[in-house]
């Protein structure tokens, strides 16, 4: 971009719900010019660079449980991670995406069985949301894993899948309409109403001004210049290993692709991918700004011990990459999908569960900004605020105290 420019949308934030907005917003406004800036490269985002769960059934939390008072709200959270999971598989198949799409399901577990409370009742719960749940311990565990590490785990399918990220974000960017206008590296700093009752993003020392900005920027969504959004940003680190050989596929059993998440808070999250790499994500950190070179490496040894404990064969030269990606938490849980001021839309918060949700989220923040209605985006406005936080430096202090905690007491599943 060598000028200013005036466009009719203007999506701040090239991630998943930023692109599944681009995408919907050119059908339903066929004529009009669409813009989409993204602060990095396209792809290269936390949208890219996350463990690859397609969450439909969360784990309730407690208090969630079916015939307690707050069951009602983990349905209807259920019903919309349904309709996010079922969004993805579509755009999956409408745009031929090659993206290793699993729909068998993956697995929440745990080594210290004191751990998980009362798997019969979360067992119940799942079920009664329409989860294929099953529960899964000792030596079927052990040979479905190809380790002992796990001592007891509920596997659940029934929209709950696993991809490649990368490969899904790849194909969406393939299936952008020509309509759109796409600036990387393109950093936005501040948004502020222009003349004549437009909109102003400010970037780069350029000006666009648009009809009508979407925000989708997650975790930076305050970088971006938007107030009041009351989202944490918070780091997470992984690893992923070269791929593992045949003798050493056969000396764990030749198990099938698997994905597993901690039923602790702070676990870790561990896959043995189509390509036969075991990954990782034992890291939690509230961060405002990327971890350095150095700090990454730090991380990347406690993958290396996380990996260890499961596998205590693999050694520091398994391990292939490494990254860090920041994304967006919120207080109790709840997005931030909403309409920030006259024609300013923004969603953030997807508490970990962002492959699904984002792509429905840019869906219906397509509708939103365009002036439809469904009775999914009347659903998601009805949940899209999420709990106040505090100002800094009572909110850095808090969180990191909070975190450091479930640490503590998730440090038998890191």
């Amino acid at each position: 971009m060598n000028k200013n420019l005036k466009t009719h949308f203007l999506i701040i934030g090239g991630g998943i719900s930023g692109i599944s907005c681009a995408i919907n917003l050119a059908t339903l406004n066929p004529s009009a010019h669409i813009t989409l800036v993204e602060r990095q490269l396209l792809g290269q985002g936390a949208s890219s660079r996350n463990s690859g769960f397609v969450v439909c059934h969360e784990k309730p939390d407690n208090g969630e449980y079916w015939r307690q008072a707050g069951f009602e709200n983990y349905r209807h959270e259920t019903r919309f991670g349904m309709a996010a999971s079922q969004l993805l598989a579509q755009y999956i198949e409408r745009f031929q995406i090659d993206c290793d799409y699993d729909a068998a399901g993956y697995y929440i577990g745990v080594s210290d069985v004191r751990k998980m409370s009362s798997p019969a009742r979360l067992l119940e719960t799942l079920e009664a949301v329409g989860a294929q749940a099953t529960l899964c311990q000792g030596a079927s565990l052990a040979h479905a894993l190809g380790t002992d590490f796990y001592q007891l785990a509920i596997h659940c399918a029934g929209g709950n899948a696993l991809i490649q990220p990368a490969k899904y974000v790849q194909g969406l960017l393939a299936a952008l309409p020509a309509q759109v206008e796409v600036y990387e590296q393109f950093n936005v700093s501040q948004i502020r109403s222009g003349p004549l009752g437009a909109l102003e993003a400010h970037g780069n020392g350029r000006v666009i001004r648009a009809d009508h900005i979407i925000v989708c920027a997650g975790a930076f969504a305050g970088r971006a210049g938007l107030q009041g959004a009351h989202v944490l940003p918070l780091e997470l680190s992984a690893s992923l290993t070269r791929p593992l050989s045949p003798p050493e596929l056969a000396a764990i059993g030749n198990p099938r692709p698997w994905g597993m998440l901690s039923a602790a808070l702070t676990g870790a999250t561990v896959r043995l991918t189509r390509d036969k790499r075991l990954m990782i994500r034992n890291t939690l950190e509230f961060r405002r700004r990327d971890l350095a070179a150095a700090d990454l490496h730090a991380r990347r040894q406690r993958h290396l011990s996380g990996l260890q404990r499961r596998f205590p064969w693999l050694d520091e030269q398994a391990i292939a990459f490494s990254w860090s990606g920041h994304l967006g938490g919120t207080r109790g849980g709840r997005p931030l999908f909403k309409q920030m001021a006259p024609n300013l839309f923004a969603v953030s918060g997807c508490n970990g569960s962002g492959l699904a949700r984002g792509t429905l989220w840019g869906k219906l923040l397509a509708e939103y900004a365009s002036g439809v209605s469904s009775e999914m985006l009347t659903h998601v406005l009805a949940h899209g605020s999420p709990g106040w936080l505090p100002p800094r430096p009572f909110l850095d202090i808090g969180a990191s105290l909070k975190i450091a905690y479930e640490r503590f007491k998730s440090s038998s599943e890191i």
